[in-house]
């Protein structure tokens, strides 16, 4: 995958970091398509801040499911 660095020119993942890329990539395409859900038609600031809610809830929602399993899978 070519990423740009701080210059403008195209750097291409290398090593470890590539690696690390690989299993990263698809996380961050998950999350990138939870942030954009209902942000259409705002102004830009209130999309930004609408992204951050969004993920935020997400990760909230996905952490208190698998509490709820765990607890269901004690016998609790």
């Amino acid at each position: 995958m070519m990423i740009v660095d701080q210059h403008g020119k195209h750097v291409r993942r290398e090593g470890w970091f590539a690696t690390i890329g690989q299993f990263v990539s698809p996380i961050r395409v998950f999350f990138a398509g939870i942030s954009r859900l209902g942000i259409q038609g705002y102004p830009p600031d209130a999309q930004r801040r609408l992204k951050i809610v969004n993920v935020f809830s997400s990760l909230v929602a996905a952490t208190t499911f698998i509490y709820a399993l765990q607890l269901w899978m004690s016998g609790d």
